[in-house]
């Protein structure tokens, strides 16, 4: 039986995802320089949160092993935080 050049046990990953309220689909500039007027006042008024905030498990208890000489890769969309994992 051969060592285990990597080991990985028990390994998850989670995102905080902000349900904010209802965003429209189209917004015109004096949409956009509104609401960056008034950002910190909403910030300040809610806390930091536009809606609700909920802790998401993308993976769970996730365990395996690299012998040596094996290859692996990590595959996903441009963006989808695979570098930060």
């Amino acid at each position: 039986m051969t060592t285990a050049a990597i080991q990985v046990q028990n390994l998850g990953k989670s995102y905080l995802v902000n349900h904010a309220a209802e965003r429209l689909p189209y917004r015109t500039l004096r949409d956009s320089v509104s609401s960056l007027l008034t950002a910190p006042l909403n910030r300040w008024r809610t806390g930091g949160h536009e809606g609700s905030v909920e802790q998401f498990w993308a993976l769970t208890d996730v365990n395996f092993d690299v012998s040596p000489g094996e290859v692996i890769g990590i595959i996903g969309r441009n963006g989808a935080g695979k570098v930060h994992c």
